[in-house]
Order: C-alpha cells, then sequence, then structure tokens
C-alpha cells in the first residue's frame, strides 16, 4: 500500500471496512502504524516493495 502522506507500507490487517498499515520498509526502521477506512481516497495498492535497496548506479 502508499499513502499520499505516510508513502509506502505493507498492510498489517484488515476487516469492518478498515485497513491498517504499517509504513516501513524491509530496509527502513520500524514505522507507524495508522488504521484507514478501506475507501480512503489517499490510500491506495501498489505492487510490492523490493526485499533490499536498489544499488546506486556509479
Amino acid at each position: 500500500m502508499t499513502h499520499r502522506e505516510f508513502g509506502p507500507g505493507w498492510v498489517q490487517g484488515s476487516g469492518v471496512g478498515r485497513v491498517t498499515v504499517r509504513f516501513e520498509t524491509p530496509y527502513s526502521g520500524p514505522g507507524r502504524v495508522r488504521t484507514f477506512a478501506v475507501d480512503d481516497e489517499e490510500l491506495e495498492a501498489s505492487g510490492a516493495l523490493p526485499l533490499r535497496p536498489r544499488p546506486s548506479s556509479a
């Protein structure tokens, strides 16, 4: 998932019209957890995050 304000994250749980997202990546520190309505316009589905950061071009 991606949120316009909070950035990329992953779904930790969902139900009863809500979705809980943890805003962190595999290569970041622990992130915040937020719960939204499933139809929140600021939240959108996104592709899987890479498990490792991409190497920089030299």
